[in-house]
């Protein structure tokens, strides 16, 4: 059975993805405290909100990295908390963490073909697709990860994730660290991902730029989403302007 077939077998196809009151952390601690939020293959959806709001703890619980004390997780209308991180791939789930995302030892061709690996035959077409995103990579194939500028490793990141042709590719901070003219090409090659019909699920720190680029957005407080809707409307909301987007 093919990759794509299992994906139906799995699911209604519709490839959303539903996380329903979740509260959970670290340590028996709370740290989300009733998030809920929803992205779909259609949608540029972001998550924004101040340090320490439980942003990232929330990408990492969505992907089964973090324990959850209550709540529900759906993808394509199978609910999906409690499985292995290393079930959700095959379900059509890509993840790109904020740090550690690349073996530094091995070189950008050996890294994307490694996130191909659950599909050996279909590695040479991927890679070629994720050589069209990202150029750079061709160019440097042989390199050795850790040689790589920070923009360079985040583009090598994010096309590991691609190369099993995600239906919703989640990002977690995918610009930090990076200079403002290579968060501005980060956020294009997002963009240019999400016009192939990739769905795109992403935690940023650069909230003004992140929801300017959205279709939905969600902020979070304390836990706990605070406001959410379409981007455009929490870009035109006083209060979420003034406390949360410098005015």
């Amino acid at each position: 059975m093919s990759l794509r077939a299992r994906r139906r077998e799995a699911g209604d196809g519709s490839g959303v993805l539903e996380a329903r009151q979740l509260f959970g952390g670290y340590g028996g601690d709370d740290i989300l405290k009733g998030v809920s939020l929803k992205a779909a293959p259609d949608r540029i959806t972001v998550i924004v909100g101040p340090n320490g709001a439980g942003k990232s703890t929330a990408m990492k619980a969505l992907f089964g990295f973090v324990a959850l004390r209550a709540g529900e997780i759906h993808f394509d209308g199978v609910r999906i908390d409690g499985l292995p991180p290393e079930d959700l791939p095959a379900r059509g789930l890509g993840y790109v963490p904020q740090e550690r995302n690349v073996f530094p030892s091995l070189s950008i061709e050996e890294n994307l073909e490694m996130g191909g690996i659950l599909r050996p035959k279909a590695r040479g077409a991927a890679l070629e697709r994720v050589y069209g995103f990202f150029p750079v990579l061709r160019e440097r194939r042989t390199t050795p990860a850790g040689a790589l500028s920070g923009g360079q490793r985040q583009m090598l990141a994010v096309g590991r994730a691609l190369m099993l042709e995600p239906r919703l590719l989640m990002l977690d901070e995918p610009t930090a660290g990076l200079a403002p003219k290579v968060i501005d090409e980060m956020l294009d090659l997002i963009r240019a991902i999400h016009k192939t019909g990739v769905g795109i699920l992403m935690v940023e720190q650069n909230a003004r730029q992140a929801l300017e680029m959205a279709t939905h957005g969600f902020v979070l407080v304390n836990g706990a989403d605070r406001y959410s809707g379409a981007a455009a409307s929490l870009l035109g909301d006083e209060e979420v302007l003034q406390a949360f987007l410098g005015g």
